[in-house]
């Protein structure tokens, strides 16, 4: 009887591992397959979305850590880190599943001795088996898994990198038509630097972070999120209305017109000797704009807080008819005004510079915006000539011409400052140099003729004529009388001519 159990029992053994265990085996490892899939996607459902302590094994990029102030875009960071969180995850899983599973086999149908351990170790085999083969598909599945999910994340990185240059690209034509693509001036006392983009403040009042380069990169594309979580965009043509934000200059740290980036930009400096009359003239066309645009011709608005303080004051000294405080030693900042020509729009840089400065060439070594300009004008008084109290036109300038006169011979103001000029490497011979002839107001200039004729003529300074001819690329002469000429503000007719030509050129 033993001898025929045997024969049944092999016989019974090889019907189920020909018929029975490969297809137990295959579900028990496609369960096991199916399990380790299932559990994958919980997992990267953690990682990605709940983002609790449990789905942490690696540390988070923090703003605090980058060099901005920012999160990173997720393809360009936080998405290689969730990677490998759900590789370390995944592995874990799969090894403490399949030993688990492995173990339970062992213990309920391998590891107990008996008479019933016959039958069960067939079943705990094909389940081994099948386990093995499970683990097995289930890695090479995770696998492929991981490989897709990394390969997705390289190329949305490389999509996000090339977005980014793309909008960059398109940024720069933009600075390109508006003439800025050399970069933007800093009006700011004492810096006149260039750089090639601001800096910019965040716009949460509690925040005010700044960002040193808030252009499209690994820190967004469209739009980034600062540390507080407050989103700013990442372009210049993006900061619309309210969505404009504070820019600063990379090398003085101090904040510059909210219209810095968004227009192009013209320098115009006025040089001349001390009380020759450059911050009157430069008032006296400030305020035919002003008064042109009442008139609906150009507009003009001042680009900060600063300008429009200083030029509120400059404005009521003109219409009382009186002359405004002279210019200070210290070095300037510009008068930023935005003008409006129909549909087109620029900012205009007005330096206003003590007229002793340009006698001292240690003085006029800061003022490094010249080197930018393309227009310039100079103040001369004739006043401060003395063959011009030989001429008939003493008698009607009067008394007080004496004491508005300044003392410093416009010659050697001009040679001095086109010295130093040259020197900083200022193109001259590519600029344009306005010659305004101040205080003609207080003895006219009927029938006086050209400018520069009558400078060589009456004032015996040709040459400085031909000096002015000879350095320049362009030279116009004007009579000016910066004073208003009613109670209505109007200003001095010969300030017209002189504003428009000095408009007409292109902005540096």
């Amino acid at each position: 009887m033993e001898f025929f159990a045997i024969i049944l029992y092999i016989g019974l053994l090889a019907a189920y591992v020909i018929f029975i265990a490969p297809f137990v085996a295959a579900g028990w490892g496609l369960y096991h397959v199916g399990e380790l899939i299932v559990r994958h996607c919980g997992q990267l459902h953690g990682v990605t979305r709940v983002r609790t302590a449990a789905y942490v094994t690696v540390p988070p990029h923090r703003p605090e850590d980058e060099d901005q102030p920012a999160r990173r875009q997720y393809f360009l960071g936080p998405a290689q880190r969730d990677l490998r969180q759900l590789i370390t995850l995944t592995w874990r899983e799969g090894v403490r599943r399949t030993t688990d599973r492995g173990r339970w086999t062992y213990g309920r149908l391998l590891g107990e001795q008996g008479d019933e351990a016959v039958w069960r170790w067939p079943a705990g085999v094909t389940l081994q088996v099948g386990l093995i083969a499970g683990a097995a598909a289930g890695a090479a599945a995770l696998a492929l898994l991981l490989a897709l999910h990394g390969l997705i994340v390289l190329l949305a990185a490389g999509l996000v990198l090339a977005s980014a240059g793309v909008l960059r690209a398109v940024d720069f034509v933009a600075l390109l038509a508006k003439k800025l693509h050399r970069g933007m001036l800093c009006p700011n006392q004492g810096c006149y630097e260039r750089f090639s983009y601001p800096w910019y403040e965040c716009r949460n009042a509690i925040c005010l972070r700044r960002h040193t380069d808030i252009r499209p990169g690994r820190f967004g594309v469209l739009r980034r999120r600062c540390a507080c979580g407050e989103e700013l965009p990442t372009l210049i043509l993006l900061m619309r209305g309210e969505r404009r934000l504070q820019p600063f200059c990379p090398n003085c740290e101090q904040p510059m017109s909210r219209y810095t980036g968004h227009v192009a930009e013209a320098i115009i400096p006025f040089f001349g000797g001390q009380a020759a009359g450059k911050t009157q003239l430069m008032a006296a066309m400030m305020l035919l704009l002003e008064n042109a645009a009442e008139r609906g011709g150009r507009s003009l608005r001042a680009a900060d807080d600063a300008t429009q303080f200083n030029y509120d004051v400059l404005r009521e000294t003109l219409r009382r008819q009186g002359h405004p405080t002279g210019t200070q030693r210290e070095l300037p900042k510009a008068y930023s005004v935005v003008l409006r020509e129909g549909r087109s729009e620029r900012m205009l840089h007005l330096f206003d510079t003590a007229g002793e400065r340009f006698t001292n060439r240690e003085d006029t070594d800061a003022l490094r915006y010249v080197q930018e300009a393309r227009t310039f004008v100079f103040v001369l008084d004739p006043l401060a000539v003395n063959d011009f109290w030989r001429t008939p036109l003493a008698a009607a300038a009067g008394d007080i011409a004496h004491a508005i006169a300044s003392s410093t011979p416009p010659d050697m103001v001009f040679n001095r400052s086109v010295d130093s000029m040259m020197q900083m490497g200022a193109p001259l011979k590519e600029s344009r140099l306005a010659v305004a002839i101040s205080k003609a107001d207080l003895f006219g200039t009927e029938d006086l003729g050209d400018g520069g004729e009558w400078l060589d003529r009456a004032l015996g300074l040709g040459n400085l004529v031909r000096v002015m001819n000879l350095e320049f690329g362009e030279v116009r002469y004007f009579f000016t009388g910066a004073v208003t000429t009613d109670e209505t503000g109007a200003v001095h007719p010969s300030i017209a001519p002189l504003t428009d030509w000095c408009l007409r050129g292109r902005p540096a």
